[in-house]
C-alpha cells in the first residue's frame, strides 16, 4: 500500500484487482487500487468522507456500496 492503514475494507473487483477503501490512519478518505498481475499500487479518488471499520460490498453492476463505520 502507498499509505499505511487499519480498519479499512479491501474488495476484490471483477477486474481481479483489489480496492482498498479508508481506514483510520493518516487518511480515512483515501483510497488505493492494487493490481496483483504487475504489483502496483495506485492512489484513486478520496472519498467525500472518510470511514473506518466500515463494510464495502461489490455491486452486480460494478458499483461500490460503503455503509457503517466511523466517520474520520
Amino acid at each position: 500500500m502507498i499509505l499505511p492503514r487499519m480498519f479499512h475494507s479491501a474488495t476484490l473487483l471483477s477486474s481481479g484487482k483489489v480496492l482498498v477503501v479508508g481506514g483510520n490512519y493518516p487518511n480515512s478518505s483515501a483510497c488505493e487500487k492494487y493490481d496483483p498481475v504487475s504489483n502496483i499500487w495506485t492512489s484513486i479518488a478520496s472519498m467525500s468522507t472518510g470511514r473506518f471499520l466500515h463494510t464495502t460490498t461489490l455491486l452486480s453492476d460494478g458499483k461500490l456500496f460503503i455503509v457503517g463505520g466511523f466517520d474520520g
